[in-house]
């Protein structure tokens, strides 16, 4: 689709969410729901951001991400078992605590290494931005909300996982740019020496 409206001239504006590439790594039933499962099994749509060739490296390679997203999935993460979805079915796995919910907050485990995939995505856009003069992001949003597909009636606060999604974004790209003025011998923020 980008590549036929930009044909036309006209500049292709993509705001990328994560979450609903990453929640579809090793789930099937993900995958038959947008019905890519034979793409991804026959190695045509490659989902893992961290793998070559990968889908995410794919759309910040056509240089049009000026929008990021930010939500944490597991992939094939837990359904959503506090709130009901469309059809009596239990929410689906588009969310993800970021930080770990407080004992009886949350009805599933929840394990550090399941928000990483959410953050190398963030990192690789935020590092894609800083090497790219050219690079179209503008808007960083972090965005755990409240339906039954994500976080609805889930017992943590939403605002503190988005609040902590800020924070950690921020930190993320400190430590990006930061990383430039010391290789140039410069301390963040100061004169060249």
């Amino acid at each position: 689709m980008a590549e036929k409206i930009r044909a036309r001239g006209v500049p292709f504006n993509f705001v990328l969410d994560h979450s609903h590439v990453l929640l579809k790594i090793e789930s099937p039933e993900e995958q038959d729901a947008c019905g890519i499962r034979a793409d991804v099994e026959g190695g045509r749509l490659i989902l893992d951001p961290h793998e070559p060739g990968n889908v995410i490296d794919e759309w910040l390679a056509q240089n049009m991400v000026v929008g990021l997203q930010t939500r944490s999935v597991a992939p094939n993460g837990p359904k959503n078992t506090a709130m009901m979805g469309p059809g009596g079915r239990y929410g689906r796995a588009c969310q993800y605590p970021f930080f770990r919910p407080a004992r009886g907050e949350r009805d599933h485990d929840w394990h550090a290494w399941k928000v990483e995939p959410s953050k190398h995505v963030a990192r690789k856009v935020l590092q894609y931005h800083h090497d790219r003069a050219d690079s179209p992001l503008r808007w960083l949003t972090t965005d755990m909300i409240d339906m039954a597909d994500y976080g609805g009636g889930a017992g943590y606060s939403l605002f503190e996982q988005n609040v902590a999604i800020a924070h950690w974004l921020r930190e993320t790209w400190r430590e990006i740019a930061g990383a430039d003025l010391k290789a140039e011998g410069r301390e963040q923020g100061g004169p060249p020496s």
